[in-house]
């Protein structure tokens, strides 16, 4: 006969069991809600990813056409030569500067389209950006069809990426998850899903013939301008557009301000941008040194780069998918925050000792997704602060402190990486050094910074209470609310 005892053991485990069944088909539930209520912009991620699978060739392009000037040479074949190698160094310094000045601009709009998307609705912006990123691909179509300089490509694309509305992206993802404190998990998901189709879609960039590849990217660019006029819907729900609304946005310098204000509501968010700032300065110089470092000194081919690639991809696609929602639920979004800039501090110094491409492949692969762990985090906490009606705005602001933190950061790291190498003549692998350890430098100023914040941030509940009692927080914001 079975006892008493037993028969209660057999029940508890049973219900923790059960317990257990309908926590993970919570996770199930949610993960899917999240993936629908993304639906379109995910679909929008994969058009476009599909339109630049060309990507993975152009630095082998630009490279090869500016070895011109150092003796020639197809720098895919042999990226590790020594025209290819100055070549690289060249492209790198002309992309800093380059997009140094267009980030000047793209500061001061990122958060202007912000705004006026909160008036005019997110799908204008989105369109005309569709519209704007076909003109890169297009001067490779003419470069590679018809001996078109490539100068095209140089100039244009900084201008381009200019319009900015990274900011735009991300209030469409604050408008489809409104619940603020369920927004880090979701951004996580939304990341994860974006790496699972980069993981899919961009190695056939780094397979495919360029030729194949350029009429894919060709097609894919058409059919992406298609859905956006077609059928990509407009998400925000506090967009008013009419005449008078969008006058009294269309104005740069208003948004600026507007910006300001809503970051300096609390120290909390305004502390935040502080760290963004610095956090975006360092990273800056990924932008410059990595390339050239990749290609010209351990040199890396584009089947190669697949590899890396990989190991990165597979590394986000975890840490997004299956460990930040529970480590945002166990530990906070600010520690985890705190987790991401540890890695990111120790990170360049890392890259700087790899000897050989299989060492970049292993560490790409261990610190790649916890690394990117801080983009979704940043983006959570501050959309939490805001009301709705201002989610483009501080998405916006952000987007902005980044590329004002890139405009500084890609004039110091272009300096510093062309001195160190002497424009790509010094072959050994000290000489980026001195560019790797200003970026741990700047990274570790930013993880200090981030240790600073409080563990339990303000939602915007208790940000627009504090403003009524403290008489700043405006009649007309509360009918808006």
């Amino acid at each position: 006969m079975i006892s008493d005892e037993e028969t209660d053991i057999s029940n508890m485990t049973s219900v923790t069991d059960s317990r257990a069944s309908s926590k993970d088909v919570g996770k199930i539930q949610a993960l899917s809600s999240h993936v629908c209520r993304m639906r379109h912009l995910l679909l929008l991620i994969g058009l476009s990813l599909c339109s630049h699978l060309i990507g993975a060739d152009v630095p082998y392009i630009e490279n090869t056409f500016f070895a011109q000037g150092y003796g020639g040479g197809d720098c895919e074949v042999d990226p590790k030569s020594e025209p290819c190698r100055r070549g690289a160094a060249l492209s790198a310094e002309i992309f800093g500067w380059t997009h140094a000045a267009a980030n000047l601009l793209a500061m001061v709009m990122a958060v202007f389209l912000g705004s006026v998307s909160d008036v005019m609705g997110r799908r204008p912006l989105v369109r005309a950006v569709g519209v704007a990123n076909t003109m890169p691909l297009l001067a490779v179509l003419l470069h590679l069809t018809t001996g078109f300089s490539l100068w095209v490509y140089v100039v244009i694309t900084p201008l381009v990426e200019s319009f900015n509305i990274n900011g735009v992206y991300l209030a469409i993802m604050s408008d489809s998850i409104e619940d603020p404190e369920e927004r880090a998990a979701a951004f996580g998901t939304f990341m994860a899903c974006s790496m699972l189709m980069i993981g899919v879609v961009m190695p056939f960039g780094f397979l495919l013939p360029r030729s194949v590849a350029l009429v894919v990217s060709v097609v894919c660019a058409v059919l992406n301008l298609i859905y956006l006029f077609l059928f990509f819907p407009e998400t925000s729900q506090h967009a008013k557009a009419t005449s008078a609304a969008a006058q009294e946005t269309a104005n740069p310098l208003r948004s600026m301000k507007d910006a300001f204000r809503v970051i300096s509501r609390n120290t909390f968010m305004l502390r935040l941008a502080v760290v963004l700032m610095v956090a975006g300065l360092g990273a800056s110089g990924y932008a410059i040194v990595f390339p050239p470092f990749m290609m010209g000194y351990l040199g890396f081919t584009r089947q190669e780069k697949l590899i890396l690639f990989a190991a990165g991809a597979v590394s986000a696609l975890v840490t997004f998918g299956c460990l930040l929602g529970p480590l945002v639920r166990r530990l906070g979004s600010v520690r985890v925050l705190r987790i991401s800039m540890s890695i990111a501090a120790f990170m360049p110094i890392a890259i700087a000792l790899c000897q050989d491409r299989v060492q970049l492949t292993i560490l790409t692969f261990i610190t790649s997704g916890p690394l990117f762990m801080a983009i979704p985090l940043v983006s959570a906490l501050k959309s939490g602060l805001v009301k709705p009606s201002e989610q483009g705005l501080i998405q916006g602001a952000i987007a902005s402190i980044g590329k004002g933190a890139s405009t500084l950061g890609f004039i110091i790291f272009s300096t510093i990486f062309g001195m160190s190498t002497k424009n790509g003549e010094d072959t050994g692998l000290a000489a980026v050094l001195p560019s790797f350890g200003t970026i741990a430098l700047i990274s570790f100023v930013a993880l200090a910074l981030a240790c600073s914040l409080p563990d339990a941030p303000l939602t915007s509940v208790d940000v627009e209470d504090s403003l009524v009692e403290t008489g700043t927080y405006s009649d007309n914001s509360a009918a808006e609310q």
